[in-house]
């Protein structure tokens, strides 16, 4: 599947969780539509995509998920090339602790 069609997908899923827990008062499907933006701002850092999808601009639960995705993302490749944290036993090293 090409990236921004998978892209879109998890977003409309996201989103569709999230519409259809406010309706239907669903923690789980609110919990899942948080899970999914996460997951998709994680993905957005990876494939070089710096701004969140119009479906979850709107909603500012999304929004923020999908954020900590991608911040967790970068804080993630940022560790990944620090050789000291690269050298430690997987524990990040004291500067990014």
């Amino acid at each position: 599947m090409h990236q921004n069609t998978q892209a879109f997908t998890l977003a409309l899923n996201a989103r569709t969780d999230y519409e259809k827990a406010v309706i239907v008062g669903s923690e789980e499907d609110l919990l899942q539509g948080l899970i999914d933006a996460e997951a998709l701002g994680h993905s957005s850092y990876r494939i070089g995509s710096h701004l969140p999808p119009v479906l979850l601009t709107s909603v500012p639960d999304l929004k923020n998920a999908w954020v900590l995705g991608w911040e967790s993302a970068a804080y993630g490749a940022k560790i990944a090339r620090c050789s000291l944290c690269a050298n430690s036993l997987g524990h990040p090293c004291p500067i990014h602790d």
